[in-house]
């Protein structure tokens, strides 16, 4: 063969590749297509300026059997052949990458010119049983996340990554599976349209069923994620109360990688929020090892650490979180979440509770530490604070309870006195107004008692929770 026909072979072989791509929806066009796009979506998903990481090339160059068309399209996504189910990814982001073809990556294409219903089962090919078709669906996740508005929504990224965590991709030992990983789910941190709503959601979600996983390469990952986003989108964009809540799982982790990505993650915190001292709780548990280790974190880098991706809602914004910014979200962050596990705690039926005592007894026995024990028995009963106590109703009527508590303010010891004062506060507390109506009557009582500076506070502090 000469020269000169092996170059009439290549010019034939192109010409052949362009025809195949021209043509519609054919057996060598979506093969062709693959490949033509392969690099395209590669250029586009590349976290360079706007993302933290790369995405490796998409398509297999083999040549493969056509199984999908456009017109099969809508049932090959959920069909049991793998071959099948790779396929329709493939030219799910064939198709998308078409679209949006020299368009900016800004999320607002509309998926459901692609395929009807994308929005609402992207989620499930994030899952898939098959290594080589979940990377093709990841593959697309990642152009998906990037070109689609349907991922501005912070509910559909937290389910992406639930089923990310739920399938196999996060406890995946397939080279491929780990390099999509980390960038599909920074970016849907990334493109949330709602502030920091997709960032909170997918870090609760990692905190949540990412880091009790049973299986360490899944903790492991979902740590080092968390470290990740915290550099690349800054710290004070975290939901840094959850993560400060969940630190002890990951510093006390038997998987000593695992800790050492958790101090870097509260070193991290420490810098966002200019001081250790809202993490107090936290630090103040640390063996003195990993006091050390703090402390080298710590001097090693004092600053926080520079942003390196802009969250798509912020671009414009010159602005980045400054320490005020992020202790004053850290605080709201921590009373909503204390507001949350306060509304999931059932209320307890003191009336219920304190028969199973024997305080009818001991509140009967002459000697004023007898009282008092009795009463600390009444507020054991009341569980756990803030306290939660059952609402009054036909069955639970605090009025009898309350009156023997004002009889006991005549008591002669100051410590029988404010005893009562802080069952009352207990009842108070834990009901609420519509007890009120009962404690009122009590205010000339407690004023009276007010003039001994044995109960001067005791009486503020009940005051306070009944009119505070």
């Amino acid at each position: 063969v000469t020269p000169g026909n092996k170059t009439r072979e290549k010019n034939s072989v192109s010409e052949r590749t362009l025809d195949s791509i021209r043509s519609p929806d054919t057996a060598a066009n979506v093969t062709a297509r693959s490949s033509q796009v392969s690099g395209m979506v590669q250029e586009a998903n590349t976290f360079s300026s706007t993302s933290p990481s790369t995405v490796p090339p998409m398509f297999n160059t083999e040549k493969e059997e056509c199984l999908v068309t456009r017109e099969t399209l809508p049932t090959a996504v959920t069909d049991k052949n793998w071959k099948v189910r790779k396929q329709s990814y493939e030219m799910l982001t064939s198709l998308l990458s078409e679209s949006v073809a020299n368009q900016e990556p800004n999320g607002t294409f509309d998926a459901e010119f692609i395929l009807n219903g994308l929005d609402e089962i992207v989620s499930s090919m994030m899952r898939d049983s098959n290594a080589s078709a979940l990377d093709s669906a990841l593959q697309f996740g990642i152009m998906y996340a990037d070109y689609c508005k349907g991922a501005g929504s912070a509910e559909l990224a937290a389910e992406m990554t639930t089923s990310l965590l739920k399938g196999s991709a996060f406890s995946s030992s397939r080279p491929s599976t780990t390099k999509l990983v980390t960038p599909l789910t920074l970016k849907l941190m990334e493109v949330g349209t709602e502030g920091v709503a997709s960032v909170h959601s997918v870090t609760d979600v990692l905190l949540d069923k990412g880091l009790i996983s049973r299986k360490p390469k899944v903790v492991l990952a979902t740590v080092n994620l968390i470290f990740e986003a915290a550099t690349t989108f800054g710290a004070g964009c975290l939901p840094l109360a959850s993560i400060s809540t969940n630190a002890p799982k990951m510093l006390s982790h038997s998987n000593a990688k695992v800790r050492d990505s958790g101090m870097k993650i509260i070193a991290e915190i420490c810098r966002a929020l200019g001081s250790r001292d809202p993490l107090r709780d936290v630090i103040g548990k640390l063996k003195k090892a990993q006091l050390d280790q703090l402390d080298a974190l710590l001097e090693a880098q004092p600053g926080p650490s520079s942003v390196k991706v802009k969250l798509r809602s912020r671009i414009g914004s010159s602005a980045d979180d400054s320490p005020d910014d992020a202790l004053a979200a850290f605080q709201a962050g921590a009373e909503e979440l204390e507001a949350k596990r306060f509304a999931s705690r059932s209320a307890v039926n003191i009336l219920q509770e304190l028969p199973k005592t024997n305080y009818s007894t001991k509140i009967l026995l002459p000697k004023w530490s007898e009282k008092v024990a009795a009463l600390d028995l009444i507020i054991q009963c009341g569980g756990q604070k803030p306290y939660k106590l059952s609402q009054p109703s036909p069955s639970i009527n605090y009025g009898p309870l309350i009156v023997e508590m004002k009889k006991l303010l005549s008591h002669t010891h100051f410590a029988v006195c404010s005893k009562a004062m802080a069952v009352l506060s207990m009842l108070a507390t834990g009901v609420g107004e519509k007890l009120y109506p009962h404690l009122k009557p009590l205010l000339p009582t407690l004023l009276a008692l007010s003039k001994d500076k044995k109960l001067t506070k005791a009486v503020a502090s009940c005051l306070d929770t009944f009119f505070g």
